[in-house]
């Protein structure tokens, strides 16, 4: 009996001395809202790109939402895109979906249907919260995967970092729910002290088995494999010849008729009277012979004047059934660009921007139409659009009247200002309209 108690005693204490080792994490869930800092890798034609990524990660009942932010240089200007994000936990990974842009500043509009899935692995040390992975991309059919790698930090100071402002710039920081995160300083562990064993006195004929030691496993660390290189496929030729600069129109003018040979007048001098006088050796003195040397200037060559080109006039008609943009004022106009012009006159001129699948636009310029249910095609539509010197600015309003093969309906729009060359690429579905303001730039 008094084995039994002594062996139960035993059991007990060693357990509460085995509980004061473990680690705290295993009682209490990791806290990921916050904003985290890091970078998106990939390779690019054998050359590593780094790109800053921001992503801000709030709770709302019991679930997480949050936003993400990246940034690019293209030709020296800096471009930025603020999009919604989808974040399950499981366990200690993080899934992270793209749910779509709230705004941007490409110079190439996205795609809705290209999203980015991450997941990342969440590693605490002493002093700093990360999150390591990987992430891809979807392949659809105009653009091919692509994947990389992403490390992020978590930021002490949240309310410093760019996405942060600019969430609070529109107005979004109000609904957010995070916790203020503490920076984690180095514990230094204290020997837990053995606790006393009271052995009771036994009968000396008792044996007492021997208590083996408990061991530990070690466990097995599996590394993150690291995910494969990139492979970057260059444009097809038929991209590049959709790329490049529309040819300017040349004119060729036919050769002039030779010139009409312009008359000569000839002047004949009249020959003197005869003389028939008889002197006095009688010799009657011959007429002189007249010799009439005619001069005959060549005609210079004409110069003919190339004829001015003759620019029809642009029917200018109000948005109706027949000729389109019905339900304009019901859709919402997103400013595509902002274009300085100085002309009386602008050339515009319409394409599909990538893959011909049956788009359909009504261009309405100031509340007229000038481009009524037009196909868009790698084939140029073109019109002039004579300006008023009394107008200031012009509002352009691209209006999808279908969709095609591949929503949404994205073109391209080719301004000539005189000898300035504008390219414009929007894109328009069936609630929201691409618009484009083109502003007189002053002389002085």
């Amino acid at each position: 009996m008094h084995t039994y108690y002594y062996m139960k005693k035993i059991r007990i204490n060693f357990l509460l001395l085995l509980i004061g080792f473990l680690p705290i994490q295993i009682f209490a869930q990791q806290d990921i809202t916050g904003v985290w800092s890091g970078e998106l890798v990939f390779m690019d034609s054998a050359k590593e790109v780094h790109l800053p990524y921001e992503i801000l990660v709030s709770e709302s009942k019991g679930k997480y939402i949050g936003y993400s932010r990246i940034t690019f240089t293209v030709n020296e200007v800096k471009e930025y895109g603020l999009q919604d994000v989808a974040i399950k936990m499981k366990g200690n990974q993080a899934v992270i979906t793209d749910e779509g842009f709230i705004e941007h500043n490409f110079s190439i509009n996205p795609s809705d249907r290209v999203k980015k899935t991450m997941e990342l692995l969440l590693e605490t040390n002493d002093t700093v919260m990360a999150l390591k992975g990987s992430w891809s991309t979807n392949r659809t059919k105009r653009y091919i995967p692509m994947q990389g790698t992403a490390i992020l930090q978590r930021k002490i100071a949240y309310k410093n970092t760019a996405i942060y402002k600019r969430l609070d710039t529109l107005q979004k920081t109000a609904a957010l729910n995070i916790t203020t995160p503490i920076a984690i300083a180095r514990v230094e562990k204290k020997p837990v002290e053995a606790p006393v064993v009271e052995i009771e006195e036994v009968v000396p004929d008792i044996n007492i088995p021997a208590i083996e030691k408990p061991t530990i496993a070690a466990v097995e660390i599996k590394a993150i494999k690291k995910p494969p290189t990139l492979k970057v496929v260059p444009f097809t030729a038929k991209q590049k010849r959709q790329l490049q600069d529309v040819s300017k129109m040349v004119i060729k003018l036919p050769p002039p008729p030779p010139p009409k040979p312009t008359p000569v007048s000839v002047v004949v001098a009249k020959a003197p009277p005869i003389n028939t006088k008889i002197v006095q050796d009688d010799v009657i003195e011959k007429p002189v012979a007249v010799v009439v040397k005619q001069t005959v200037t060549p005609p210079k060559p004409a110069v003919i004047a190339a004829p001015k080109a003759i620019v029809p006039p642009v029917e200018i008609v109000a948005p109706s059934v027949t000729k389109g943009a019905v339900d304009v004022d019901k859709r919402t106009n997103k400013l595509e660009k902002a274009v300085y012009f100085q002309s009386d006159s602008l050339v515009l001129t319409l394409y599909d921007n990538g893959e011909v699948d049956g788009d359909t636009v009504t261009v309405i310029m100031n509340g007229n139409i000038i481009f009524s249910k037009q196909g868009l095609s790698t084939k140029a539509n073109s019109k002039t659009i004579q300006i008023p010197s009394s107008l200031d600015s012009v509002n352009l309003v691209m209006y999808a009247e279908s969709l095609g093969e591949i929503p949404p309906n994205t073109g391209l729009l080719v301004v000539l200002d005189g000898e300035k060359r504008y390219e414009i690429r929007f894109s328009a579905d069936l609630k929201s309209n691409a618009a484009i303001i083109f502003r007189r730039k002053k002389i002085e």
